[in-house]
């Protein structure tokens, strides 16, 4: 693959100087009465220095405009679980085809067919924007539809042996865009140009066999940087299972934190380990906890784990851990001395999975829901107590209360497609399920209605 030289930029030329013509009395005398006035107006309009400028913070306006990119596969669900009367349109793009325009009504859902051999650009303006969500069926799986952006972080990669990630780029825009990856392995940082400047054409996807970049037996830690433009970014796991490949969806994990919640782990018959990265400079020591129907507990007898600074350590859930977990509506829980990046993988329900952790919704949240009878739907408020109503698409809500440190269980009806989650605290959660291929794993995303627009201020436009 071809990568873009450095190019230098070019300086501007020098100014030439003006000559200005020798100002007459009069306009000295207008001069002075114009300073005179703006520094008195600019006393009276000065704001008081200890009062909080309740301006400055940044506003917000309805989203008219939104993207996402889609894993390759057989059918993407979309859907948009904000009721709107106004106009918009909506459409699917894969690879070199003309743009496919999507008849969707707000408040449900609509499947559309994917590319089998590239990803699919969705895009949305006007009134349609608000809350887009999407995921990709193939074969029993279930991937997210992501939003473009700079940053992404993938825990419990393989790059050799018996499991095999590859990494896929999407670039939505028509101009050219650009990344880094950050690899970090078992023995620390991973050094190779091959993960610098990875260019990525306009309207191009880019696939990145983990194997071939780095190839390792490891479980590793990859952080995608993007430097120029955005990019939408999804991971595959091939696994052997029984000397078979199975493939399995690879959700991305929340960026480094010192608190991580892995919601919706599989209970009894499942083989998980937990991998921790330490991406910084300062050595860790993570606490698992589970939190369950009631409260958080620590499993009996697991020590804190040791995480040195720039390594990735992979730990095999223990018996207590397991039998903590055993319902399969608990959460798994990671406390660090230091920012990490979590994720849990494994072998359930006769199948490879893998869960990452998820950040927390402050408003709305929503999910689509895998096609399986076997569903299980698992919340958790990370504030206080709070009222939550759970929307399903094709059936009644459901309503409920979160407690802190509590998992909360939510049944889910049957034939519903999509859940979408109102609290007035921030939350999170994600829903499991068992196709006739294996387990699948979607996390719940905060829902997109608006964007934030910085307010400047009058004082900050001033020169120094």
């Amino acid at each position: 693959m071809n990568r873009p030289a450095g190019r230098r930029v070019a300086q501007r030329p020098a100014r030439r100087g003006l000559r200005i013509p020798r100002p007459g009395p009069d306009l000295i005398i207008g001069l002075v009465a114009v300073l005179v006035t703006g520094a008195t107006l600019a006393t009276v309009a000065e704001p008081d220095q200890h009062t909080p400028d309740q301006a400055r913070t940044p506003g917000a306006t309805t989203l008219t405009q939104a993207e996402l990119t889609c894993p390759a596969g057989a059918e993407i669900t979309v859907a948009q679980p904000l009721e709107s009367e106004g106009a918009g349109a909506l459409t699917a793009t894969s690879g070199d085809a003309e743009p496919r325009a999507i008849e969707l009504t707000s408040g449900t859902s609509t499947v559309v067919p994917a590319a089998r051999r590239d990803a699919t650009v969705l895009r949305a303006t006007g009134d349609r924007a608000p809350g887009l969500i999407a995921a990709t069926r193939d074969r029993g799986m279930l991937a997210e539809c992501v939003t473009p952006g700079g940053d992404w972080w993938f825990a419990a990669a393989g790059a050799g042996g018996l499991h095999v990630s590859t990494l896929t780029l999407t670039n939505p825009d028509d101009t050219p865009a650009v990344a880094d990856l950050e690899i970090w392995g078992a023995d620390g940082p991973v050094a190779s140009d091959a993960v610098r400047g990875i260019a990525v054409d306009g309207g191009r996807t880019t696939a990145l066999d983990l194997s071939e970049l780095v190839p390792q037996r490891d479980d590793a830690v990859v952080h995608v940087i993007v430097r120029q433009g955005r990019l939408g970014a999804a991971m595959h796991d091939e696994t052997v299972i029984q000397a078979k490949d199975r493939g399995s969806a690879h959700p991305a994990t929340q960026a480094p934190s010192t608190r991580a919640v892995i919601p919706g782990v599989p209970g009894a018959g499942a083989r998980l380990q937990l991998v921790l990265g330490n991406p910084g400079e300062e050595s860790a020591r993570a606490e698992i906890r589970v939190s369950g129907a009631a409260s958080e507990s620590a499993p009996a007898g697991l020590d804190a784990i040791p995480v040195p600074a720039g390594e990735v350590v992979s730990v095999e859930l223990d018996r207590a851990t397991r039998k903590l977990l055993r319902s399969g509506g608990a959460s798994l829980v990671v406390e660090g001395t230091a920012p990490l990046v979590s994720s849990v993988r494994g072998t359930a329900q006769g199948g490879p999975i893998t869960l990452g952790a998820v950040p927390e919704a402050t408003r709305r949240s929503a999910v689509v829901l895998p096609r399986t009878a076997e569903r299980t739907l698992v919340l958790m408020t990370t504030a206080g107590a709070t009222p939550v109503t759970v929307h399903f698409e094709g059936a009644e809500p459901w309503k409920g209360r979160l407690v802190p440190q509590a998992s909360t269980v939510v049944p889910v009806p049957k034939g519903a497609t999509l859940a979408w989650v109102e609290a007035t605290t921030p939350h999170l959660g994600a829903v499991r399920g068992r196709t006739a291929t294996g387990p699948v794993w979607l996390p719940l995303r905060e829902l997109r209605e608006d964007r934030r627009v910085p307010v400047v201020q009058p004082d900050q436009l001033r020169s120094p």
